[in-house]
């Protein structure tokens, strides 16, 4: 059953995305931490009801260095409590969070929670020990292609075999035109936040995607019918 507050049928592009965003803090008045709180227990939820039992080895959840990180360490957190075993890669230093993403990094440093900051070398050894990959790199804001460090990332990954989860976007990806930019995670399945994007609708977009889930971020059940229409 899908919840009233996402609209799976709808799309948004990344314009669209950030006016949501910004009418709930603006006229809801929900603050940007508990927005990405709702976002990464959303994400967990669905990561549960796909796999259905704890898996016995750990989830290994890569971190960007914006919000699409912040929401990574709130789904560790909620994977964390559910008992589920989970490790968390930095891709940048510590010191380099800001805003929500460092008020949740905060408060996942005092959960006792494995967080790494290591080579590539490192996360392949990380990464032959997990069962799935959460790729919360990048998400909607991205608009160039990756490279250096994170282009290594993304081949890390795809080369790895494990299932991947993307958080909104799989890193690398132009959600509005569902074309890659550059070095794009090849998900397993991506959760979209409140509603898909209008590159999903590219069937090449699929080869990336993977099977795609939408979110909520706690918008009240008639947001679609008062808002909707000047959204799209």
């Amino acid at each position: 059953m899908v919840e009233p507050e996402t609209h799976p049928a709808r799309t948004l592009d990344r314009d669209q995305v950030r006016s949501v965003d910004g009418w709930a803090t603006n006229i809801l008045g929900i603050q940007g931490i508990i927005l990405m709180e709702n976002a990464g227990r959303g994400v967990a939820e669905i990561l549960f009801a796909l796999e259905k039992s704890t898996p016995s080895k750990p989830v290994l959840i890569l971190c960007g260095p914006g919000n699409n990180g912040g929401d990574g360490f709130v789904i560790t957190r909620h994977l964390s409590g559910k008992g589920w075993p989970v490790r968390v890669f930095l891709a940048c230093d510590a010191s380099g969070y800001k805003g929500d993403a460092r008020f949740h990094l905060d408060i996942l440093e005092k959960c006792q929670i494995e967080i790494g900051n290591e080579s590539i070398m490192d996360l392949s050894g990380m990464i032959s020990e997990c069962s799935w990959i959460v790729d919360a790199l990048f998400g909607t804001g991205l608009t160039r292609p990756l490279a250096g460090n994170f282009a290594d990332l993304v081949n890390t990954i795809n080369q790895s075999g494990k299932q991947v989860l993307a958080v909104d976007l799989p890193s690398g990806l132009d959600g509005d035109t569902g074309l890659p930019l550059g070095p794009t995670v090849r998900a397993t399945h991506t959760v979209a936040m409140v509603a898909r994007r209008p590159g999903f609708d590219l069937p090449e977009s699929a080869t990336y995607t993977g099977i795609v889930h939408v979110a909520g971020i706690g918008l009240p059940s008639w947001y679609w019918g008062h808002h909707g229409p000047t959204l799209l």
